[in-house]
């Protein structure tokens, strides 16, 4: 388990150099907002990583809300951090707290097909219902 760390102790460590934020988000949420600075390195590909450079600061690891990036601690140890935390609530507490986020609105969504298959299994679940009922 990664020690966690809250926006605005992770925002002072990396202002005074004592840090760097590690994105570990998947290439289409990247595309759509990052924070400006954050090494940009995938779950899926960390292995293949080289940190080199960074390995003497705390490695701030986040996801969107903190959950892969707890489930990745292994990996993400793997890296070769002496000093690993997470970032408590993702790059959605970053932005909450009010720290820049770099937004491309023309992204594409990488959620719009959960969100659609999430409503044709609704349609089809009301679709059912009344099929039965009748």
């Amino acid at each position: 388990m990664l020690l966690k760390i809250d926006a605005k102790e992770a925002k002072r460590l990396v202002d005074m150099n004592k840090a760097v934020l590690i994105d570990v988000r998947e290439k289409g949420e990247q595309a759509r907002s990052w924070v400006p600075g954050a090494i940009l390195a995938p779950l899926s590909a960390i292995d293949t990583m080289s940190f080199k450079e960074h390995r003497k600061k705390t490695a701030i690891f986040f996801c969107a809300t903190g959950s892969r990036t707890t489930m990745g601690a292994a990996k993400l140890k793997s890296a070769g951090f002496r000093d690993i935390r997470e970032l408590s609530g993702g790059i959605r507490a970053w932005k909450g707290a009010g720290y820049e986020v770099a937004i491309d609105p023309n992204a594409p969504d990488p959620t719009r097909f959960l969100r659609l298959a999430a409503m044709a299994l609704m349609a089809l679940a009301l679709g059912a219902m009344f099929f039965l009922r009748g």
